[in-house]
């Protein structure tokens, strides 16, 4: 039997990752205005079997209590910067790029999931639509990650990208005026990050 500690839900992400041999887990928690801190750190070799894996972290650490993200490999998405068509309204944006990504993609943007980032305004020259980034990824790997987590019983929330979930750790440690540099490095490569 569970105990009533695992029950309980834990705020914020736990990010849940796959790499060819294992499954790694980590979940940063920040109170009021400290310094983040790793509240939670494990990997999980996999071996032939990423599934088995991923039940074993679940059941370990006891990953139900969590909201969970995942990131997708880089080989299966693309970013893109793009000027956000002129006066469209906020509701119809991913609409409007999702047209003009067409001519980016190797397949039709019919089977694309497609999202849109904005980035603030006054980053935008006079008389340009402003710059917005633009993911895309194939429907067929989005539904391919779903499935894996439904299989393990892991509550997925947010498939994200590596540049953004870097941005959202940046963001734990900003300052007022200061900028950040981030730099990591995976199986993928190096990605290094600047934000403000």
């Amino acid at each position: 039997m569970p105990s009533l500690f695992a029950r309980q839900r834990v705020v914020g992400l736990a990010a849940v990752n796959l790499y060819s041999d294992r499954v790694e887990v980590g979940h940063v928690r920040r109170e009021g205005s400290g310094r983040p801190t790793v509240a939670l750190c494990g990997q999980f070799p996999s071996g032939e079997d990423p599934g088995e894996a991923m039940q074993r972290a679940r059941r370990d650490l006891h990953l139900d209590r969590f909201r969970c993200s995942t990131l997708l490999p880089a080989r299966q998405y693309q970013l893109q910067l793009l000027d956000a068509p002129p006066s469209v309204p906020a509701a119809e944006m991913k609409s409007a790029v999702r047209w003009r990504l067409k001519d980016f993609l190797d397949y039709p943007v019919e089977l694309a999931t497609v999202d849109v980032v904005s980035i603030p305004a006054h980053a935008s020259p006079a008389g340009r639509g402003r710059p917005v980034y633009a993911v895309s990824a194939r429907n067929q790997d989005i539904e391919a990650r779903m499935k894996m987590f439904a299989s393990a019983k892991i509550p997925l929330r947010v498939i994200d990208i590596a540049e953004l979930a870097q941005r959202n750790l940046a963001a734990l440690f900003e300052t007022d005026h200061r900028a950040i540099a981030m730099l990591s490095f995976s199986d993928e490569g190096g990605l290094l990050t600047f934000s403000a």
